[in-house]
Order: structure tokens, then sequence, then C-alpha cells
């Protein structure tokens, strides 16, 4: 393999520096005017903050008579901080998901991907279960249909299918009484309203308000995003304060003010994207999360603080406390991230030479069955038969 020339490089990015101090040096300004303004909404009680720009878009209501909480337990030595996170965590079963995929390969005319979900249950009495899904996808089932017999594979399809399996598996997680169940991913689906992309939207928001109802009242359920881009909190400091500059990100902001297991206080997501959430998809019942999805922010590392969105009802039965210390005990055992979704994420990730297994099934299986099929010869001398 051919490395890559370091002094070349070295040389391509030091080309670079001076607009790298540029946007460096813009951060940190509007960092410092953010910064002021959110020291000057403490001085105050959130509810006079809002007042006057509750009805603005895009903006995080604080739902909490406090800015912050302060995690009032301080521990001496790391052994003294671990027991405490395995006394919050004992007799709790949480469950972390995550997934990937294997998308169909380039080389081959046969347009067919993998998918892999992957739930760790966690009891915390030294048992853990393993929930696993696969699901293979092919270009047929395409939701932007095509009668080009060479049609490729969407990435969307693939994309949501991951999504939605991963939600299977959530459900799942009702049978093993989970306390907690954890996904990484954010519950404001922004990303899926561009170009394309918008037309699965429908098909993202449907499978994420099914499991967000199958688990309503029974079990919590939390979206982790690390790093998280959002600005809901400065978006309302520009509103409150009159500040025409471009708001920054929360977990930028918050770096500052926020020391290790601290949280903000609950904020209401007001993203306009939310009016969406109130939907019918046809049959007799009609989801309504437009005003329902929380966040609070909570530094469990030396980096940004982690975002952790849920729906409101774990506010309404006053259980948001006992979400932040399962969060803070899971990051203890993780060393900053959630343990459950560090396990799910190392074991449903489809290493580069099991994407070449999975390609050589594809293969065997069509050969077996008579497929025709065309693969390039400078890939084929690169595959070896499957065992």
């Amino acid at each position: 393999m051919n490395e890559i020339n370091r002094k070349m490089v070295v040389e391509a990015v030091s080309d670079k520096i001076n607009n790298l101090r540029e946007i460096s040096e813009k951060e940190r300004t509007l960092l410092e005017v953010y910064g002021e303004k959110y020291e000057k909404a403490r001085e105050k009680n959130p509810e006079e903050i809002m007042e006057e720009i509750e009805s603005y878009e895009n903006i995080g209501i604080p739902l909490e008579e406090k800015w912050q909480t302060e995690f009032e337990k301080k521990f001496e030595t790391n052994k003294e901080m671990r027991n405490w996170a395995y006394e919050i965590l004992k007799g709790e079963t949480v469950t972390g998901v995550d997934g990937s995929q294997a998308p169909a390969d380039k080389v081959i005319s046969l347009p067919i991907a993998l998918v892999r979900a992957f739930g760790f249950v966690n009891k915390h009495n030294g048992e853990y279960e393993r929930l696993e899904e696969y699901r293979c996808l092919t270009s047929e089932e395409n939701q932007v249909k095509s009668d080009d017999v060479y049609s490729r594979l969407n990435s969307l399809d693939v994309n949501f299918a991951r999504f939605d399996l991963e939600n299977k598996i959530a459900m799942e997680s009702l049978q093993k009484s989970s306390s907690l169940v954890l996904i990484d991913n954010t519950f404001i689906l922004s990303y899926l309203l561009s170009g394309e992309i918008s037309e699965y939207f429908n098909l993202h928001l449907k499978s994420l308000l099914k499991l967000l109802e199958k688990l309503e009242k029974n079990t919590m359920i939390s979206g982790v995003v690390d790093p998280s881009q959002s600005s809901e909190i400065s978006t309302m400091l520009s509103k409150a304060f009159d500040v025409k500059k471009t708001p920054v990100e929360d977990s930028a902001l918050l770096y500052n003010y926020l020391d290790i297991f601290d949280r903000t206080c609950v904020y209401r997501s007001k993203r306009r994207i939310l009016k969406r959430y109130k939907v019918n998809f046809g049959g007799s019942k009609t989801f309504d999360y437009s005003n329902e999805i929380g966040f609070f922010y909570i530094r469990t590392h030396s980096y940004r603080p982690l975002r952790v969105e849920f729906p409101l009802w774990i506010h309404r039965e006053g259980l948001v406390d006992k979400l932040a210390n399962l969060i803070r005990a899971s990051c203890i055992i993780g060393e900053g991230y959630p343990y459950e979704l560090s396990k799910a994420h190392e074991y449903v990730t489809i290493s580069g030479s099991e994407k070449e297994k999975f390609y050589e099934i594809v293969q065997k299986i069509a050969d077996e069955e008579g497929i025709h099929y065309s693969i390039s010869r400078k890939a084929f001398q690169k595959r070896r038969p499957i065992r």
C-alpha cells in the first residue's frame, strides 16, 4: 500500500493555516459574545427570559427553575466514583442500540446491501444479553422507483433500513425489562429535509414515532448526541438579547460553564421541523410529538458535553434526575461515553473483511442458484472463495 507523503501533507496543511486561524478566531469571538449573554441570562429566572420570546422558532424552552444543576457528589478517588456508578446501576437494565451497514458492492452487478442492528442489554448484575437483527435489501426496494435494470441500490434506502432495524431492536428491549434504552442518534430529523433526502423523511418519522409511542410510560428512552452541532440555546439567547451574530453550537458554549457531571436544565425543543411530528400515517392513530422532545446537556468527560434527548413524559413523571444519574453512571463505566452504546457499537460494526465476506456469500449463493452477474476482473482476482 502506498502511504501518504508526510512532508507533502504537512505543506498542504500549512498552506491553509491562516484560514484555520481565522476560523478559530471567529469562533472564539462568537463564544465570548454568547457566553456573556448566557451569564446574563443566569442572573434571571428562566421564566423571565422566555416571556418575550416564547413565540420564536428553533429555540430551546427551559422547563426548570434553574439554568443548571450541579452534581453535588464529590469523589476522592476513581474507585469511589466507580463504586457510586455501580450503586446507581444496581438492579437497572440499560440497553444500548446501534447499527451498521455493508453497502452494495460497487464492482459486482448484483445490487444487494446488508444492514445490521445490535442491542447490548446490560443487567448490571454481571449478566448481559445480545439482541441482533440482519436485513438485506435490493434495488427493487428503492423508494424512488426506476425502470432502469441497471439502477443501483439507493444509499438513502440502506440508511433507512438501518434506522428502522435499530428501532426494531429498541422495541425488542421492552421484553428485557429495560430501565433505559440509549440510541446513538438524534430524535430531531432535520438532516432529512434537504433535496432528495426529504422523500425519506416520512419513512424515518413513522419509524421513530412508533418507537416513541411503544416505549411511552413503559421504558425511558434517550438519544445521545456526541458531538452535537445544535444551537437552540444560543438561538434563544440571540432572541432574548437581540444578538445579530450567528448562533454558536450549544455544546461549545456550555463547555465553559458545566463542570464534570453537571447538567443544564431541561429544555423543550422548538425546532421548526417538530411541527411535522403531529401526523396521521393513514390509520386511525394520530401521533403528536410536536411539543414532546426535550433535551439537556451533561458533562461526562473533559471535552464538550453530551446532548441527551428524550420524550418529555420523562420530565413530567419526575424521572429526569434518574435519567441523568443513569447516564452519569454509564459514562463512568464507559470512561466518558455510555458504556452500553460503546459496547453496541463495538459489536455491530461491520469491518472491511466482514464486508468482503458478505460479498463472497452473495457471489456463492448467486452461483448456486444460477443467477447471472458480472464482476470486474481486477476485483475477481482479489476475491478468495468462501470456506
